[in-house]
C-alpha cells in the first residue's frame, strides 16, 4: 500500500509539473526573440568556457596527469550534469526578492510540497543549450578516447549521471536556503555557481584538505571527476567512491531539500 501511495504521488506531481511548465513556456513564447536569444546566449557562455580550456591545453599538455581529451570528457560530463539544475531550479535566483516583498507567503498555504511548488513555477530553457554543448563535447571526447560503447558503460553512464545531477541540484537548493536566514540568496548562489566550476577540473589538482572537502562536505568530485575516472580508466584502477556516486549524490540532495523545507516552514511573511 505504501509503495502504491508513493507511485500515485509521483504521477500526481509529474502531471502538475507538466501543466505548470507548459503554461510557463507558452508565456515565454509570447516573446520569441527573448526566448531564442536566451538559448543563444547560454550557448555562447558554454562555448566560451570550452574555448578557455582549449586555449590552456594548447600550452599545457597535461593537468595533474590528465590529457587534453580526458579534460574535455570531464568538461563535457560536468556541463551535461548541470543542465537539469539550469532547467528546473532557476527560480532559486528569485527567492530573496519574494521573501523580502512578502510574495513567498503564497507558497505556504497549498496542500503540496513547498519546494516543488516554488521551483516548478519556472523552467529555464537555457538549460537546453547546456544539454547540447555538454553532449557534443562528451561524445566527441568519448570517441577520441576510444571508450567502448557497451551495455555496461551505458548503464554506468546513467547511474553516474543521476548522482552528478543530484549534486548539482542539491548545491543550488542548499545555497538558496540562505535567503530564509535574513540575507539575500544571490551572493550564496554565485558562490555555488563558482564552486560547480571546480568540477570541470581533476580533483587531484587540489591539496588533501580540498579533496576531502569536495568529496565529503560539498561533493563536487561526484559531478564529473569520479564518473570520468571510471570511463577513462575503462573501469580499472578507480576509487571505490565511484560506485557510491549516486548514493552520495542522492543523500546530499535529500539533505539539501530537507534544509530548504525546514527554513521555508519557519517563514512567516513580512509582517506588513
Amino acid at each position: 500500500m505504501k509503495q502504491e501511495n508513493i507511485f500515485t504521488n509521483l504521477i500526481y506531481y509529474i502531471k502538475i509539473y507538466i501543466m505548470v511548465a507548459s503554461q510557463y513556456i507558452k508565456g515565454r513564447l509570447q516573446y520569441r526573440a527573448d526566448f531564442f536569444l536566451s538559448i543563444f546566449g547560454m550557448l555562447l557562455i558554454n562555448t566560451s568556457g570550452f574555448a578557455g580550456v582549449w586555449v590552456i591545453m594548447q600550452n599545457i599538455h597535461q593537468i595533474a596527469g590528465w590529457t587534453y581529451y580526458e579534460l574535455m570528457f570531464l568538461y563535457g560530463f560536468s556541463t551535461l550534469a548541470m543542465a537539469p539544475q539550469q532547467l528546473f531550479l532557476d527560480n532559486a535566483w528569485q527567492l530573496s526578492d519574494k521573501i523580502v516583498n512578502g510574495e513567498f507567503i503564497k507558497y505556504c498555504f497549498r496542500p503540496i510540497n513547498i519546494l516543488f511548488y516554488y521551483m516548478s513555477e519556472t523552467i529555464d530553457i537555457k538549460g537546453i543549450s547546456q544539454l547540447i554543448i555538454g553532449s557534443i563535447i562528451l561524445i566527441w571526447s568519448w570517441i577520441k578516447l576510444d571508450i567502448p560503447f557497451t551495455i555496461l558503460n551505458g548503464f554506468m553512464f546513467i547511474f553516474l549521471y543521476i548522482g552528478a545531477t543530484f549534486v548539482c541540484m542539491g548545491l543550488i537548493i542548499l545555497f538558496s536556503s540562505f535567503g530564509f536566514m535574513g540575507g539575500g540568496t544571490n551572493s550564496a548562489l554565485f558562490m555555488a555557481a563558482d564552486l560547480k566550476d571546480y568540477s570541470k577540473y581533476p580533483l587531484t589538482i587540489f591539496n588533501k584538505f580540498f579533496r576531502g572537502l569536495f568529496t565529503v562536505i560539498l561533493p563536487l568530485g561526484f559531478i564529473a571527476y569520479y564518473p570520468a575516472q571510471y570511463f577513462i580508466s575503462n573501469g580499472n584502477d578507480i576509487s571505490i567512491l565511484t560506485y557510491f556516486s549516486t548514493v552520495f549524490g542522492g543523500l546530499f540532495f535529500f539533505i539539501a531539500c530537507k534544509t530548504w523545507i525546514h527554513f521555508a516552514s519557519r517563514y512567516s511573511g513580512t509582517g506588513s
